[in-house]
This record gives C-alpha cells, sequence and structure tokens, in this order.
C-alpha cells in the first residue's frame, strides 16, 4: 500500500472531458510519485448552501460521480460543504486534508478555487505548500470543455454536443411513474420518467432519440423520448413530462428506475391541429430515431 495520497478537489459534475484529463494526470503523477490517486468531490454544490436560487442543475448525483471516477482508477473521498468546511481558508482546508487524509501533493484544476479567501490563487497555495511541504501542481486545461459548457448544450437542445463534450451520452435516471395512459390509447405506450432528483438537469423540451437502461433489463433499448408540455392535448398550464416510446416493448415497468441516453435531437415539441396528426408525426419520429440509433 502506498503511503500517503497525491489529491485533487471539485464538484466534477458530469465527469467531463476535463475532469478526465485532469484525473487522468493526477493518476500519471500519483503514480510517479508514489502516492495514491485520490479526488475529493464535494456531495453537494456550494451554492446549495450559499444561494441556492442560483444554484444551476446538475448533471450528474454525487453518486453517479463517485461511479465514474472509481472506474477511472482514483480513490474518491466524499467532501460535505457545510457551515464548517465553508469557513475554511485555502491554507486551513490544506492544513487539514494533510493532517486527517495524509495529503502530500494536491493538483489544482486550472479554474479551481479552493477556500473561502476567494482572492488566493495558484499562487497562494504553491506559496503555502512550500511552507508546510505539501507539493502543488496546476493541472492542465482542455479549452471549451467545461461543465457550464455541457449545461448550456443541454439546455438548448444539442444533446449531441453536449455528449462530445462529456465523452458520453449525457444520461437522466429516474423512476417509472403513471401519467394519463393517453400514448397507450393512441398505439404508443410511453415510459413516463419521474428524476430521482428536482437538481438534475433535463434537457430542453422537445423529441430526442435515446437508449433506456431498465431496471430488470441487462441490455441499452432504442427508443425515442418526448420532454414538454404536450401541447397537442394538454389543457390549462401543464408541468413538463419527459416520456419514453419504446418500440415493440410491453411490459409492465411502473415503479422500476430507468435512465435514459440522449444520443441525439429529432425536433422541437410542436401543436399539431388533430390527434391523427399527432399519431403520424409520431410514427415518423420513431422511424427517424431508429435510424439515427442504429447508425
Amino acid at each position: 500500500m502506498r503511503e500517503g495520497r497525491f489529491a485533487t478537489i471539485g464538484t466534477f459534475d458530469g465527469v467531463h472531458l476535463g475532469h478526465r484529463l485532469l484525473l487522468d494526470t493526477l493518476t500519471a503523477m500519483a503514480d510517479d510519485a508514489g502516492l495514491r490517486p485520490a479526488a475529493f468531490i464535494l456531495e453537494k454544490h456550494p451554492l446549495a448552501l450559499v444561494a441556492p436560487q442560483r444554484m444551476p442543475p446538475q448533471l450528474s448525483s454525487f453518486h453517479e460521480k463517485a461511479r465514474m471516477v472509481s472506474e477511472l482508477g482514483v480513490e474518491v473521498i466524499p467532501l460535505s460543504f457545510n457551515e464548517s468546511t465553508r469557513w475554511l481558508t485555502s491554507a486551513g482546508f490544506m492544513d487539514k486534508i494533510a493532517d486527517e487524509f495524509g495529503v502530500r501533493a494536491l493538483l489544482i484544476g486550472h479554474d479551481n478555487k479552493i477556500g473561502c479567501d476567494r482572492d488566493s490563487g495558484f499562487a497562494d497555495y504553491l506559496r503555502h505548500g512550500r511552507d508546510t511541504g505539501m507539493r502543488v501542481e496546476e493541472a492542465p486545461a482542455l479549452p471549451g470543455v467545461s461543465s457550464s459548457a455541457v449545461r448550456k448544450a443541454l439546455l438548448g437542445g444539442d444533446v449531441r454536443r453536449g455528449g462530445a463534450m462529456l465523452g458520453h451520452p449525457y444520461s437522466l435516471a429516474g423512476t417509472v411513474v403513471h401519467g394519463e395512459h393517453l400514448g397507450t390509447r393512441l398505439g404508443f405506450p410511453t415510459a413516463n420518467m419521474r428524476p430521482e432528483s428536482p437538481e438534475l438537469l433535463v434537457p430542453a423540451g422537445g423529441v430526442y432519440a435515446t437508449m433506456a437502461r431498465i431496471e430488470g433489463y441487462e441490455t441499452l433499448i432504442p427508443s425515442v423520448t418526448n420532454i414538454g408540455v404536450r401541447p397537442t392535448v394538454a389543457s390549462g398550464v401543464p408541468a413538463v413530462s419527459i416520456e419514453t416510446y419504446i418500440p415493440g416493448f410491453s411490459a409492465d415497468i411502473y415503479g422500476r428506475s430507468i435512465s435514459l441516453d440522449f444520443i441525439d435531437r429529432i425536433r422541437d415539441e410542436q401543436r399539431f391541429p388533430s390527434l391523427d396528426a399527432l399519431v403520424q408525426r409520431m410514427r415518423l419520429d420513431t422511424q427517424l430515431a431508429l435510424d439515427l440509433l442504429r447508425h
């Protein structure tokens, strides 16, 4: 067992390609230094405590982030952002992780800040590291890739671009719940999803080619997903729904976990003049989705 850790810290939302570059760099540096690579991952976004109204929608839950980081061979150390850690200075935080977790070296993301002293920067972290015997390194950047950029793409409906920055399709997980069963009456039974957390990002309204992963089934299943307010059939001020049609699938999956990988966007949500026109378009959407997924 290697003594001591070479660590990094962050929210790692989405674990996108920029994060993966940082973690690959961490692993290589830790190996050279004879230390264990570790990532302190915030269990909640700091704005959830500091300014909830400004917290951005999240690309992944803590458990998803922990799984993806662990799969890259990096130890995950959950970090709770609370009233105690909130007021730690950068120097105080560095001392804490050295004393409590045996951190001997720290890799800082190129745009990352640690501690409540937000005016401090990499030069300050480097100086405190020299004073206390902690090696401090700055991670390389991957231009144009960030959690904010991924969110912007997804909220604009560009799931292909969002997935390219993530390095994998954007995935949204939840539970299959009962809806109004209109899809069944129209010949397109859908699985209605309730996201596992209201904090998770839901892509822009529209129709998407998706791959569904359903609890109890081993393989990903081609599907077409509609996100929106169903303007052709809804009345009043309807809530946003996430409805997935799985061609040829008729099993009862109410109450089961489901996750959707968003592969590409087919079109905007739109109002149709009749139910017949809606059904015709749904048939076309299904064919377009299957063609996209096949390629």
